[in-house]
């Protein structure tokens, strides 16, 4: 889990995403006071797929800022950057809001791929 985690946070480091959230890429959950914006990422692994002990991995990408414009704004970069530049397989999004006083919004966006 920790080698499929390490892979996904290289990924979401690519310039065009960083441009848009500098280091705040928190695997889980993000540290209190975290400006905004930011990103989250949950992995979940299957059992091994191919002789090579290949693992189906889900992903889901949390992007958290203070309008669900400004999150889709983001998010809209992670899908073009992922799509230019992985094999990762959009599993589609959503859209939400925190459960604090506060509102602030998130998009969800899930892919899957092998590593």
């Amino acid at each position: 889990m920790f080698e499929a985690a390490e892979h996904i946070n290289i990924t979401l480091n690519q310039p065009a995403i960083f441009n848009q959230v500098g280091e705040h890429i928190y695997w889980e959950l993000a540290e209190e006071e975290t400006p905004y914006p930011f990103i989250t990422f949950t992995v979940q692994g299957e059992r091994p797929v191919t002789k090579e002990g290949m693992r189906d991995y889900e992903v889901k990408v949390r992007v958290f800022a203070k309008s669900l414009t400004a999150s889709a704004t983001i998010g809209k970069v992670i899908t073009d950057t992922l799509k230019d530049t992985t094999t990762w397989k959009d599993r589609g999004m959503r859209s939400s809001y925190t459960d604090n006083e506060a509102k602030e919004a998130f998009i969800e966006l899930t892919y899957n791929f092998k590593l």
